[in-house]
């Protein structure tokens, strides 16, 4: 929320962080050095993927001409062969052919070097101003030590662009450094130094010294899906205006005939939309996948490390998962005419709507992001919390209806605080939906009482602060009666049995916390959907399986039996009625093994049901809008807000099972489906008028199953809806006793007015 982001330590990104990557990049603690980089105003240089390819990856110039704002935009050298004025205790590591051999990273020789890289930029007219980005970065300094970019006109005085300066030294991730939005104006220079360093405050000329940790990402790693955008948005940028009296590009004449305000307002028109445009491109996220990748000791989330090998037989469906001895065999039991099926509210089952976004971040927009939301129907919202963005999300809650869960990744003692205080707020506004622990704690440590937990050492960290984080929680008058979501990932990846596979530590259950400790109110799983090459049967409803698990990170290796060391959590017969949310799932467009957007689409309106009816209180997709990097295509909407085919879907069914009111207690409805194929699943809803809402969906991957659904007795009214083709009914019949129906890969709705 990734997500990332979210993340904070986490979206990039899903999704951006690159943990650990030193050990699978070559490079080398010094390139050559004394080069400058030569740019003629004016000038653009194409460069495409292709190019870089031929060229082994390595640096090449690639820079564009924006005649409207006369920006010269450069891309800067990357890679242990770039085109560096300086570099001092620092390793630049080059981008691989090979899958997984990572982005070139600028980082320090270790955490105790002082670490320096300059480029030099000289140009052939004088520049009167420029703008700077840096995308991902990650940093341990404090204390002494501080960590930014600057600049210089002449290689002696320096100006900050960005300093980090901090009384402790902490892990941070921070993307992006450099947003490229601010202009350093007053210039009249041929010459341009810019210099990345971590370095001791008093002394800036010590080599060494504790806490000097410094890493920027300086190009795509050629692994990603979208490489051919992100390796380009990654990279460290300039864009530069040459100085008053210095035109720069082929001069139009028309201009001229315009006068000064005209050309003004067009200029800055132009200037928004290609800011737009680039944040749009240079958003990254999805960290979770990339350090699930990355990080030693951390499972891998696509596929997942039990996924079936393509091409190898799968699991005989028959209704059921594949599940431990003893389980249940039939999950999915067919409807029965005889004494009737009790219906759930059609507004629960609206509430379960949820999706994950990155207001927190900066990245969404609240305003319309308000409007995305509204128009698919989505009942809430979970994003990084930020105690500056409280304005934006309660007016989204205004604008759109929706509730909101915060979540922190790599939280300290501080965060506990943060995350009350930002709740309390949210639930004076009415827009508070519950509370969230620590996300994905294997991803992002969790600091406690200064104890660092660690992903293959102890989580004893990330459950003292869980506990504490409950108890205040419920110990608070205004808070105490909303849930607490457990931290995410967290009881499967535990590498010490500290009971986060419990809710509440049973007694006897033998683990390192004492019996009794109270952790969450639902249990949290972050069962991504995209561990297999392709979509295959019954695929939304093993994944939300509470007993299965074969390629599937769902409740039974997070909370039954644990993924990483075995530990022993609930038994069969718990799991089944065990509280849960989802907090993060999904399938991309984009990237490796992408789905198109319809299959995404019919995918989502499976997802929801199947989770929903098998205990879920609410799945939140990952993620609302299309980012870049490893994001690329997760969204509902793309990056300009406008609704994918899921959105539509999604706003298909939510307006076909609109309903305001609610019932106390919903009625009866005899009805069966019989020979019900495996693949074939049904879940009755009632409307606060009295209709019933019959919905039928196929998870058969290809071809179709034809089934005929029996009433019990003629109806007065019977409309069958397909939510992919639009909220007007596909069939209208009265005084019919049952439905034959030819189902494919996505439901259908029958609403029936006994």
């Amino acid at each position: 929320m990734n997500t990332t982001p979210p993340g904070t330590m986490r979206q990039m990104g899903r999704c951006g962080l690159a943990l650990g990557l030193t050990a699978i990049c070559a490079g080398a603690l010094a390139a050559e050095a004394g080069k400058t980089l030569e740019v003629k105003l004016g000038e653009t240089i194409q460069r495409t993927w292709d190019d870089v390819q031929k060229a082994d990856y390595a640096y090449g110039p690639k820079q564009e001409f924006d005649a409207a704002t006369k920006e010269t935009h450069v891309w800067l050298p990357y890679g242990s062969k770039g085109l560096y004025f300086e570099t001092a205790g620092a390793r630049l590591t080059d981008p691989g052919p090979e899958p997984g051999t990572a982005c070139p990273l600028l980082q320090s020789a270790d955490g105790n070097s002082s670490g320096r890289l300059v480029f030099k930029l000289h140009f052939d007219k004088p520049i009167g101003a420029f703008r700077f980005y840096a995308g991902w970065s990650e940093w341990g300094v404090g204390g002494d030590t501080a960590g930014g970019v600057e600049y210089s006109v002449d290689g002696r005085k320096w100006s900050a662009i960005r300093e980090i300066n901090e009384t402790k030294a902490e892990a941070r991730i921070i993307e992006p450094f450099v947003d490229g939005k601010k202009t350093f104006s007053g210039l009249s220079t041929q010459d341009l130094y810019i210099r990345c360093y971590s370095r001791d405050k008093n002394n800036p000329e010590a080599g060494f010294g504790p806490n000097r940790w410094m890493k920027f990402r300086m190009g795509g790693d050629p692994a990603w899906g979208d490489v051919a955008t992100t390796f380009f948005s990654c990279q460290l940028q300039v864009w530069v205006t040459p100085a008053e009296g210095g035109a720069a590009g082929p001069v139009n004449p028309a201009v001229g005939e315009a006068t000064a305000q005209e050309l003004q307002a067009a200029v800055e028109e132009v200037r928004a939309a290609a800011k737009e445009a680039r944040a749009a491109a240079e958003e990254a996220r999805r960290a979770a996948q990339e350090a699930r990748e990355a990080a030693q000791g951390a499972k891998p989330s696509q596929p997942s490390p039990k996924a079936v090998t393509p091409g190898a037989p799968q699991p005989v469906l028959s209704g059921a998962s594949r599940a431990e001895p003893g389980a249940s065999a039939k999950v999915d039991p067919p409807p029965s005419a005889a004494g009737g099926v009790t219906a759930v509210r059609a507004s629960d089952f609206l509430n379960s709507i949820s999706v994950c976004t990155h207001i927190g971040q900066g990245i969404d927009r609240a305003s319309e992001s308000a409007t995305a939301l509204a128009y698919a129907g989505i009942r809430n919202i979970r994003d990084d919390a930020n105690a500056g963005r409280i304005p934006d999300w309660i007016s989204v809650h205004k604008k759109a209806g929706v509730k909101v869960v915060l979540t922190w990744s790599g939280p300290d003692d501080a965060a506990i605080a943060s995350l009350i205080d930002s709740s309390k707020q949210l639930a004076a506004a009415g827009a508070l939906l519950a509370l969230d622990g620590p996300n994905e704690p294997n991803n992002w440590a969790v600091t406690y009482q200064g104890q660092k937990s660690q992903a293959n050492g102890t989580f004893l960290p990330v459950a003292n602060w869980q506990r504490a984080f409950y108890s205040k929680v419920k110990s608070d008058p205004v808070l105490k009666d909303y849930p607490v979501f457990h931290s995410s990932e967290a009881g499967g990846s535990e590498p010490d049995n500290v009971g986060l596979q419990f809710l509440t530590i049973p007694n006897g259950a033998g683990t390192l916390m004492p019996d009794g400790t109270k952790y969450a109110d639902y249990a949290n799983v972050h069962n991504y959907i995209c561990r297999q090459p392709k979509i295959i049967d019954n695929m939304a409803w093993l994944n939300a399986a509470p007993l299965f698990h074969d390629w599937t990170d769902g409740i039974y290796v997070e909370y039954g039996k644990t993924w990483r060391k075995g530990f022993s959590g609930y038994s069969n017969a718990d799991l089944v009625t065990l509280p849960r949310v989802t907090t993060e799932t999904g399938w991309a467009t984009g990237g490796k093994d992408r789905l198109t957007q319809q299959q995404q689409g019919r995918l989502y309106l499976n997802m929801y049901l199947a989770q929903f009816k098998q205990g879920f209180k609410y799945t939140f997709m990952y993620m609302l809008r299309d980012a870049g990097g490893g994001d690329a295509g997760f969204g509902i909407v793309d990056a300009s807000y406008r609704p994918k085919t899921s959105a539509t879907y999604l706003h298909n069914l939510t307006t076909i099972l609109a309903d305001s009111g609610s019932i106390a207690t919903p009625a009866k409805l005899r009805y069966s489906i019989p020979d019900q194929p495996a693949t074939v699943h049904d879940l009755l809803l009632e409307k606060s008028d009295g209709k019933f809402e019959l919905l039928i969906w196929s998870e058969k991957a290809s071809g179709t199953n034809s089934v005929t659904v029996h009433l019990g007795g003629s109806c007065t009214s019977v409309r069958v809806y397909d939510p992919t083709t639009g909220t007007s009914p596909a069939q209208s019949l009265r005084k019919f006793a049952s439905v034959p129906l030819t189902l494919s890969d996505h439901p259908v709705v029958i609403e029936i007015v006994d």
